[in-house]
């Protein structure tokens, strides 16, 4: 997979989705100081298109995951702050608001869960299903300290009648 990434990479060095794929995949492999290339390369390139498109909630939340995932959880909230006005018919977005709260949500306190995180995270993820029950987006890596939540299960169970 990681070999796949470059390989795509190398075509399309500017395709920010797949560099925080990228940078997922070799997070979990632990492999640190290299996943974040890709993110450092992902937030130049989002903080040029926002010059453009301030406003742009894919790009705010894509910015706030990539900030999330570089370890950066104040900046994270603040851009997902600035995204979430933009989010609410945009399902994309609200997975991916869900995605980074569960994410901040177990960060490095003796494992313990922030309970305000994960409750926006639930927040969104139910607005998300509502809008588009999507598994692809259920089966996102981003979901890894949510998924064992009864909270989340009786979500997602609750969408897939």
């Amino acid at each position: 997979i990681v070999s796949a990434c470059e390989q795509q990479l190398n075509t399309n060095p500017r395709d920010f989705q797949l560099l925080y794929r990228y940078a997922q995949i070799l997070q979990v492999l632990g492999k640190i100081p290299e996943a974040n290339r890709p993110l450092i390369t992902m937030r130049s390139i989002l903080q040029n298109q926002l010059i453009y498109s301030p406003q742009n909630a894919n790009y705010l939340i894509d910015l706030a995951l990539m900030l999330t995932r570089f370890g950066s959880f104040p900046e994270g909230l603040d851009m997902a702050r600035r995204a979430a006005p933009y989010s609410r018919k945009n399902a994309d977005v609200l997975y991916k608001l869900a995605q980074m709260y569960s994410v901040q949500m177990a960060s490095h306190r003796g494992g313990k869960i922030d309970t305000n995180k994960k409750n926006e995270a639930l927040k969104y993820l139910r607005e998300a299903v509502a809008l588009d029950y999507r598994l692809d987006e259920l089966v996102n890596g981003d979901f890894y300290n949510l998924r064992t939540q009864p909270e989340f299960l009786s979500t997602i169970q609750l969408q897939s009648k």
